[in-house]
């Protein structure tokens, strides 16, 4: 290819970056594979069924997992930006009485 080194390095970073967001079980990013090997001709005939019940069990709690976070950083920024609203219109008033009294004298 064409692109320098430090370009496909980016690139790579991207994508790893964006596997680790989407998570393990996006569609977009998986390659699908065929299993090899004497073992799984052992598999009974529901092991699909059973794997995708268990495959649809943990991306479920992933997504349960991730809006209990986002619900949670959410509360917590909203209470911060409370406390940071509230310190500085305490300021302002407190400045304020002090203006006030600098100026009635």
């Amino acid at each position: 290819q064409g692109l320098p080194r430090d370009e496909i390095q980016l690139i790579e970073a991207a994508r790893r970056s964006l596997r680790v967001w989407l998570g393990p079980c996006n569609r977009f990013f998986g390659k699908a594979r065929r299993a090899r090997g004497q073992w799984v001709h052992k598999l009974s005939a529901d092991c699909p069924r059973k794997l995708i019940r268990w495959l649809r069990k943990a991306e479920q709690d992933r997504h349960a997992l991730t809006c209990v976070a986002v619900v949670g950083v959410s509360a917590f920024m909203l209470r911060r930006w409370r406390e940071v609203h509230i310190a500085r219109a305490r300021m302002a008033m407190r400045q304020l009485v002090w203006y006030k009294a600098l100026f009635a004298a």
